[in-house]
């Protein structure tokens, strides 16, 4: 049975990181009336703890560089990196739009983002095409997306928690209930909704069920991160795809909880274990350092670099040193 809701929004975006506020710029751009959710007080999520950096191909920042790339090409890396075990579909779909998306960013967000050359070809990528703000990391490109979504009259609720999502019989949604902090409950009612809420990395149950060979590692993302979107659409009988696909990137401080820039690695910096052995080739799977670190003894490790790298990195934590 449908609730009767409190009021009806057209465009309902669940989720205030990256990828939330950009469907909710998006869809606000394209003449929808929209209402971004996010369960936090204040936004932040994994994309708040990450350094905010996008990969795409074909962009005119590139162009603008003399750098040639193309979505092609972009797709036969992903492709090559995962060893073909990625899903094609949803790798076509980042190698086709992330490039036009990061142009809709810069021309018309008026966002800061630039092709980091600080940054080599690494990751899988063969050719420069990470983008950023340069200096700044997630949580800046939080804060300007939200700047962006009141610059434009994008209604925001925050402390705002997605409980349940109500649909027919036919699977057509209608709208959520959501539940504040202290209990309190709201029908929302809605002719679009969109889950960008999927993340669920500190979700030990899911972590053992989608993940087994890293669910013990630890997680340096945001403990919000429960897998709402896809619990809910599992039960809306939604198709997933890559559900095993991660980022493991093993260069944590400890205790501090610090990453170490990928430049260090990618500029000559090196890892030895506990005995001062060098264990691996830090540039060929840099993304994938999580397994020879924890086959390491006591599954942890020093990274070692010298005056040249820290000079030429934007942030290294003076303890991993």
């Amino acid at each position: 049975m449908i609730p009767d809701f409190e009021y009806v929004i057209p465009v309902l975006v669940i989720g205030g990181g990256a990828c939330g506020c950009i469907a909710a710029l998006s869809a606000h751009h394209a003449g929808a009336q929209v209402l971004l959710v996010e369960q936090d007080e204040r936004p932040m999520g994994s994309t708040g703890m990450s350094q905010g950096l996008i990969c795409a191909a074909g962009t005119k920042a590139q162009a603008a560089l003399g750098i040639e790339d193309s979505a092609d090409t972009y797709f036969a890396d992903i492709m090559a990196k995962t060893q073909g075990l990625t899903d094609p579909v949803l790798a076509r779909a980042i190698a086709d739009h992330a490039g036009p998306t990061v142009d809709w960013m810069v021309e018309t967000l008026d966002l800061p983002w630039e092709l980091d050359t600080g940054f080599r070809p690494a990751y899988g990528n063969s050719t420069f095409r990470v983008h950023g703000w340069r200096g700044h990391g997630g949580q800046d490109m939080v804060d300007l997306l939200h700047r962006r979504l009141d610059d434009a009259g994008v209604d925001v609720l925050l402390g705002a928690k997605l409980v349940a999502v109500h649909a027919d019989e036919d699977g057509r949604i209608h709208g959520v209930t959501l539940e504040r902090p202290d209990g309190a409950q709201e029908l929302v009612g809605c002719e679009t909704l969109i889950l960008a809420c999927g993340g669920f990395a500190a979700n030990h149950a899911m972590m053992a069920q989608h993940m087994p060979d890293v669910s013990h590692a630890r997680n340096n993302g945001h403990e919000g991160s429960q897998g709402t979107g896809i619990v809910v659409g599992e039960k809306l009988g939604a198709a997933f795809g890559d559900m095993g696909a991660y980022q493991g990137y093993a260069m944590l401080t400890e205790p501090q909880g610090i990453p170490v820039p990928p430049g260090v690695p990618v500029e000559g910096g090196i890892l030895v274990n506990i005995a001062g052995e060098r264990f691996t080739n830090e540039v060929e799977d840099i993304a994938g350092m999580v397994h020879p670190v924890l086959a390491q003894p006591g599954e942890h490790v020093w990274v070692v670099f010298d005056a040249r790298i820290e000079a030429k990195t934007d942030y290294i934590p003076k303890c991993s040193s």
